[in-house]
């Protein structure tokens, strides 16, 4: 036994000091000396959940707690193993004997808070964790679950807040960081001039903390007219919204103008992930990378241009944006509004989505694609379904729908959907999304449209977590119209609407954010579908509802319209990006060539 007491302080030790690896590999020998071993299931219990490993955590947990089911606090972990395993019963049941056995205060809140937003009972969630909270303030992983609870029941102000409070408690956790920023773009009670104020303040701590660094020198060959090397930084090279407009770059190379490299911070890669991996010329997986580690890669490479396609989106890398390992930087696709960082030096862009006069949104300048700021890769023939007819004819009504993120879905877009509904005698409206259907979330739609006059009887929700692509692009044959949100655009979702044949009703803002739809029909030559206030917005929407003709003309040539349009020339498009970076490219030239030595 004095081996076994010797390899059990050992693992303590291990645990305390940050070596995970090494303390469950004592725990595990001693366990073949001793099976039963309480203290050493336990932890093995623990550190198999710290890495991920649920399933194993609960094999050692279960047998803790029979041999000694007096310790409450294993029976909380063992409540976390079985939530991670979505077995929200066994979970409950240790929560029940966490409690039964004197587990109290601010963990086993946070457990129950937790395990109540996975069942979709948002405001138990909110109030358990905000209980966690109260009893430990200093806790940044209390803060952090409160901000997920508060976005998904969309109270944006207090899920901001929430967030920044984790952030203020873990300087430099990026997670937090950048959730904090991300929902300033839901956040309706911020204008846009605040939400780049506080993406400004980030950048600006964000380089604080880099000071003591030493100035990068580039070496990059000052030639304005040569072929390039450009990097793409992202989280999101795998199945994702980005890669229907990334694919098209990436399919049709211009290595006489410039070669591609991807670093890729994708810590679960996929069938999209070994595509991209083909197309280009080189590839790196960056996700165990520290920034350092990464910024040191890419100055190997001779980047002369990084992009980032992830913004403050998760998995984004922008912490190596800010060491500038590359001498000209700009950003592209993945977040509607400025990264906030000062090394961050153009943003890819069109002027239908960011005209002139926009540029006091961004930290960084415009950096004009002309003809487009995308391209768009349709789904497959073999994914797709075919067009179908206009179903308002066979049902003998029309069906408005959506697939958007429920984030995006304000008080003031149910407003004015609802003003369409009221205006158009009989008509439904059908939104798929798993989100809606989860516990009081429904509820919370349903009485949303019902305070603005629309019967619940006339709203349908449907999908569940297992909707695919096919279901969610078989939907749209069961709807003839669709409405976009405010003042955060669709894109992708439009995209795929408008291949379904379904025309999308936008409503121009401000800035990218909001002009999305603008866009998109710019590049299409329907500039008639976009509206320039709340009211034409109904307007359009209701004379579309009432002209079944129009309708069915509309859902019947628009995939061919599409395949006209400068939204799936992949290859204009290439040649329009490839010139953005030539600029680029030169501006840079100039400014070296004017400095003196």
């Amino acid at each position: 036994m004095a081996n076994i007491d010797g390899w059990f302080r050992e693992a303590i030790q291990f645990n305390s000091e940050g070596s995970a690896a090494q303390a469950l590999e004592r725990c595990r020998k001693i366990l073949k000396k001793v099976p039963k071993h309480p203290g050493a299931l336990a932890l093995a219990g623990v550190l198999s959940m710290d890495r991920g490993d649920a399933k194993e955590a609960i094999q050692y947990l279960q047998k803790a707690v029979k041999i000694h089911p007096g310790d409450g606090s294993v029976h909380l972990v063992l409540a976390r193993a079985f939530r991670s395993t979505g077995d929200h019963a066994g979970a409950r049941k240790a929560l029940e004997q966490a409690t039964g056995r004197g587990q109290s205060g601010a963990r086993l809140f946070f457990e129950q808070g937790l395990l109540a937003m996975e069942e979709g009972q948002v405001s138990d969630s909110i109030r358990l964790l905000g209980k966690a909270v109260t009893l430990t303030p200093t806790s940044p992983e209390f803060a952090f679950e409160l901000g997920v609870a508060k976005g998904i029941a969309l109270d944006f102000p207090g899920c901001v807040q929430a967030f920044e409070r984790a952030a203020a408690l873990r300087p430099g956790h990026a997670l937090s960081e950048d959730q904090a920023l991300f929902f300033t773009l839901y956040d309706e009670t911020l204008s846009l001039a605040e939400v780049r104020a506080r993406h400004d303040k980030w950048g600006s701590e964000q380089m604080a903390r880099l000071q003591n660094l030493s100035p990068i020198v580039h070496t990059n060959r000052p030639d304005p007219e040569r072929p390039l090397r450009v990097g793409l930084i992202s989280g999101d090279f795998r199945q994702h919204a980005v890669t229907y407009f990334l694919q098209p770059l990436l399919t049709h190379p211009n290595p006489d103008v410039f070669e591609l490299t991807c670093y890729a911070n994708v810590e679960k890669p996929d069938a999209v992930t070994e595509v991209q991996r083909s197309l280009v010329p080189r590839w790196r997986d960056i996700v165990y990378d520290t920034d350092a580690q990464v910024a040191q890669r890419i100055r190997e490479d001779g980047i002369d241009i990084l992009i980032d396609l992830s913004g403050h989106s998760t998995g984004n890398r922008l912490r190596v944006m800010a060491l500038r390992p590359a001498p000209v930087q700009a950003t592209w696709l993945g977040h509607p509004s400025t990264t906030g960082l000062p090394t961050v030096d153009y943003r890819l862009t069109d002027r239908e989505l960011d005209p002139p006069g926009t540029e006091r949104f961004y930290r960084e300048r415009h950096a004009y694609i002309e003809g487009g700021f995308c391209a768009y890769e349709p789904p497959p023939d073999s994914v797709a379904p075919e067009v179908g007819p206009l179903p308002a004819v066979a049902n003998g009504h029309v069906t408005f729908g959506s697939v958007m993120n429920p984030r995006k879905i304000n008080e003031r877009v149910i407003g004015l959907w609802s003003r369409v509904l009221t205006q158009v005698p009989g008509s439904q409206l059908k939104l798929l999304r798993s989100t809606f259907r989860r516990g009081e979330m429904r509820e919370k739609f349903l009485e949303a449209f019902e305070a603005h006059g629309v019967d619940r009887s006339r709203v349908e929700i449907t999908g569940d977590d297992n909707s695919g692509w096919d279901d969610v692009l078989g939907f749209y044959n069961t709807v003839d119209l669709s409405m976009d949100t405010f003042r955060y655009n669709g894109h992708t979702t439009t995209c795929e609407a408008l291949w379904m044949g379904v025309p999308v009703v936008a409503l121009s803002g401000e800035a990218y954010i909001g002009r999305v739809g603008q866009a998109l029909y710019a590049m299409l030559d329907l500039p008639e579908m976009v509206a320039e206030s709340e009211d034409a917005f109904v307007s359009l929407a209701v004379g579309l509802a009432n002209d079944t003709s129009r309708l069915s003309a509309l859902r019947a040539g628009m995939r061919d319209r599409m395949r006209a349009s400068r939204l799936l020339d992949a290859e204009g498009f290439t040649a329009a990006f490839a010139d953005s970076l030539r600029r680029m490219w030169r501006e840079w030239c100039a400014e070296k060539a004017s400095r003196p030595g």
